[in-house]
């Protein structure tokens, strides 16, 4: 089993809070074994602990109320705790705020999150933006699905992904995070494999990352099968039992 195990990290007000399928209002602080309660630190460090040398970090702040992201604390825990990569998604953080963070910290990638926009010209022009300051390499696309359809921030899902990711291509895009938000945070299981299976088969090149539910390595290598090449895990690496049998 091949895969970048990439540790979720979602914060609001600083703080690190535990995703419940997309219930934003629910998320309370992350309650892991041997940590104090929504300490983001010590949850990225618990996470290197367990071996997962990548991050991602998700600023709700900046996503859900589209307040300015708090890169400074991104980067901070970039530099600190994680020697791998980190997938920072911020929103519709600025140019200048992606492109000041990054430069401090040469492993972060930006992610730009199909939620935090209107429509497909909206969210592409922001890649497109990102792309000619940054390259290829420091930023990702998100696909954020409710099953085969994408969501965005004029409402209702309706719009299939495939005109999305065609669109990511096109700009050149080398690395797209496909989520399915009602998945994350139950131990569920993963909901995401087939749509991976699909956007691996039409854009063969891409780098794909995905997660939400996952409970064991069962769980990574279905992704791993779908076309998965990071698998982002979060809930699963908060108990001392589960952590073990995810990562061993």
């Amino acid at each position: 089993m091949r895969a970048e195990l990439i540790g979720v990290i979602d914060l609001r007000g600083g703080r690190a809070v535990h995703a419940i399928a997309g219930q934003r209002h629910l998320y309370g602080e992350v309650a892991a074994d041997g940590i104090v309660a929504g300490d983001a630190w010590a949850l990225a460090e618990r996470y290197r602990r367990c071996g997962v040398t990548s991050l991602y970090l998700a600023d709700l702040d900046a996503i859900v109320d589209s307040k300015d992201p708090d890169w400074r604390l991104a980067v901070a825990i970039a530099e600190a705790t994680c020697a791998g990569r980190v997938y920072w998604d911020a929103g519709r953080c600025s140019l200048s705020i992606a492109t000041a963070a990054a430069g401090l910290a040469p492993n972060l990638v930006c992610v730009i999150p199909t939620e935090s926009f209107r429509s497909l010209d909206h969210w592409s022009e922001a890649i497109g933006n990102l792309l000619a300051e940054m390259g290829i390499t420091r930023v990702a696309a998100g696909l954020d699905l409710e099953g085969d359809l994408v969501k965005t921030a004029a409402g209702s899902a309706t719009d299939h992904h495939s005109r999305w990711c065609e669109r990511a291509a096109d700009l050149g895009v080398i690395t797209v995070v496909v989520l399915d938000l009602r998945y994350v945070g139950g131990l569920s299981g993963i909901g995401t494999d087939g749509v991976c299976r699909s956007v691996k088969t039409h854009w063969p090149g891409v780098r794909m990352l995905s997660g939400g539910g996952v409970r064991s390595r069962e769980d990574i290598a279905r992704l791993v099968d779908a076309g998965c090449d990071g698998v982002l895990i979060a809930s699963a690496l908060h108990r001392d039992e589960t952590s073990m049998h995810v990562c061993e």
